[in-house]
């Protein structure tokens, strides 16, 4: 046994060479790629250039030896095979150079990863099985470029990871943009990458990655990005346009006119939050929207509308507001308002008319003694004394009972005349008649109805 040994260990070097050889010349599967070979320069001599082509020969002590003494034909054929194997030989020999070229002068000009690269330009590498991130920072541009890797989640997870070292907006947006780059990085670079609210519509330019950089709220909440994607998306406020729009963690700013066609369809848009739909509602300047084109939308928005003066102040739009039982507040409720009511004899519902009667002047009195039936006794009474002139005092003494109300002469207008027909309808007088000077006078007093 002892001269065996001797002859193999004396032909091949030592112990480790000699199991080396028994592993490539037996075409087992079972070798160890980490099988330190201290005498390798007594091995190298006897490998032929064909003995590179066996799987069996993956070594990284071989492979580095072979690189460091630039052996390039055997070097390359053990690259072309290891290409072909599932071992990790290939990145662990580039962390190794990448470490030495970090920690010391290593006298060789290209490194061992341009060297893979020259011998299979088509490599796909496992990033999973590099140990030194270094080693794929030093060439990330070329391995993401290029697509040197296998196309799946946790190669782009960590490429990711790596590339958010660098905080650079402006290589993340150039990679974005890079058609030959895995489209499923690139999606991963959009999501995890750019910061919110940091880049424009314009910036993208495929038009699946704009999209998902707005329904994950990177772009920029501003009118031109609305518009852009308004553009993108045929013209419609799709559900990611509204998300958007929405998202009250940034405030959106007017950089630019919104269009008409735009306004047309936010207008209509029932998913907008009323606090972003009014301030959008606010900046528009075109015509006022008719009954028609807004009747579909629920109460808060056709408020929004009206009190941003995105309506026509017509019959149309007061029957929608009244249909819709719109709340309105009174500093919207000016004189030409009133007298399109008054005008056109229009019955107000009880939320409206309480409203323009918040002040009492002549349209809004008008407006009162129109709409007496909505009103409760004590609504009427309580107005009346708001108003407190001569006719009012003496009307309120009618309704109360008061003595000597046989004797009042009330002018005949409009108003009192309407208010005699509530109180006969109401029952508190039987009757009333037409005297001379134009005046007005109860014929029969009837006894006082509570509410």
């Amino acid at each position: 046994m002892k001269d065996y040994l001797y002859v193999i260990n004396h032909y091949y070097g030592d112990r480790a060479n000699c199991i080396f050889m028994r592993g490539l010349l037996s075409e087992s599967n079972n070798f160890d790629i980490h099988l330190p070979l201290p005498k390798i320069n007594d091995l190298l001599p006897k490998l032929s250039l064909s003995d590179f082509s066996k799987r069996q020969i993956l070594n990284l002590d071989l492979i580095k030896s072979c690189f460091m003494n630039e052996l390039d034909a055997k070097l390359s054929s053990m690259i072309v095979t290891a290409s072909r194997g599932k071992t990790r030989i290939l990145e662990e020999a580039i962390d190794d150079d990448t470490d030495d070229r970090d920690n010391s002068d290593l006298n060789v000009k290209m490194s061992f990863y341009n060297k893979v690269l020259e011998a299979n330009p088509n490599i796909h590498f496992d990033l999973t099985k590099f140990n030194n991130d270094n080693s794929i920072l030093s060439n990330i541009d070329n391995i993401i470029d290029h697509n040197r890797y296998e196309d799946v989640h946790s190669n782009d997870d960590i490429l990711v990871k790596i590339m958010d070292k660098s905080k650079d907006e402006h290589s993340y947006i150039a990679k974005v943009n890079k058609p030959a780059i895995y489209m499923s990085l690139r999606k991963q670079i959009v999501i995890r990458l750019l910061k919110p609210n940091s880049v424009n519509v314009g910036d993208i330019k495929d038009s699946t990655l704009k999209k998902l950089a707005l329904q994950n709220n990177k772009i920029k909440k501003t009118a031109s990005n609305l518009l852009s994607y308004f553009e993108l998306s045929s013209k419609i406020i799709d559900d990611d346009l509204v998300k958007f729009i929405n998202n009250y963690e940034y405030e959106l700013v007017f950089d630019k006119k919104l269009t008409i066609e735009f306004y047309e369809k936010f207008v209509i848009n029932e998913e907008i939050e009323n606090s972003q739909y009014k301030i959008v509602m606010e900046q528009y300047v075109g015509a006022a929207f008719s009954s028609k084109s807004v009747k579909n939308l629920p109460p808060e928005k056709i408020k929004i509308l009206f009190e941003t003066d995105c309506l026509k102040k017509d019959t149309d739009i007061i029957s929608l507001l009244i249909d819709k039982d719109v709340e309105i507040d009174n500093t919207y409720i000016n004189d030409d308002f009133k007298q399109v009511i008054i005008e056109n004899k229009i019955s107000l519902n009880k939320r409206l008319l309480l409203v323009a009667l918040e002040e009492a002047n002549n349209k809004s009195q008008q407006i009162f003694s129109r709409n007496l039936k909505v009103l409760t006794n004590d609504e009427v009474k309580d107005y009346l004394k708001k108003i407190d002139n001569e006719s009012t005092r003496k009307i309120l003494k009618i309704i109360h009972g008061d003595r000597g109300n046989f004797s009042f002469k009330i002018d005949d207008t409009e108003f009192n005349l309407n208010l005699f027909n509530w109180m006969k309808n109401k029952k508190m007088i039987e009757n009333f008649e037409k005297v001379k000077d134009n005046k007005l006078k109860v014929t029969k007093k009837k006894p006082d109805i509570k509410n």
